[in-house]
């Protein structure tokens, strides 16, 4: 089989890639402390999925008197998962789940388009997650 054929015919079938920032909106009166903990804990749901990773959002390097390596944006992670409809969906649905019924908010970007997603789901909001997912996916 012709090498270039075959990497040709394998970019064909694995879709490309999607970069996504996820910042966590709290509600009000969360502090840096909830703030990091609800990351964590969509990180741990969102690695469940069949995601490329879940990383924090560094802010580049730490303050000299700070311990880290790096400034961690809080509240905020990046995904790379494949740009396909089923991908972007189980994504979002993934989301709203974790999200509850409480004043939380996820706010998801994709190449400068930005979707806010809270637990509840009126039609219209479905209606506008659904052309959200359909204008991103390349299946």
């Amino acid at each position: 089989m012709n090498r270039s054929f075959a990497v040709e015919n394998e970019a064909r079938v694995r879709p490309q890639s999607a970069e996504l920032e996820l910042l966590v909106d709290a509600g009000p009166g969360a502090d840096e402390d909830e703030l990091e903990r609800l990351a964590r804990s969509l990180r741990t749901e969102l690695l469940e999925l069949d995601v490329e990773a879940v990383e924090p959002v560094s802010a580049g390097p730490a303050p000299d008197d700070a311990r880290a390596i790096e400034a961690l944006v809080l509240g905020a992670l990046i995904v790379k998962v494949g740009r396909t409809s089923e991908a972007l969906t189980t994504l979002v649905r993934t989301v709203r789940g974790w999200l509850g019924d409480g004043d939380r908010k996820v706010r998801i970007e994709l190449d400068g388009d930005v979707l806010e997603v809270s637990g509840v789901s009126t039609e219209e909001q479905q209606r506008l997650v659904d052309a959200w997912i359909e204008s991103h996916a390349r299946a």
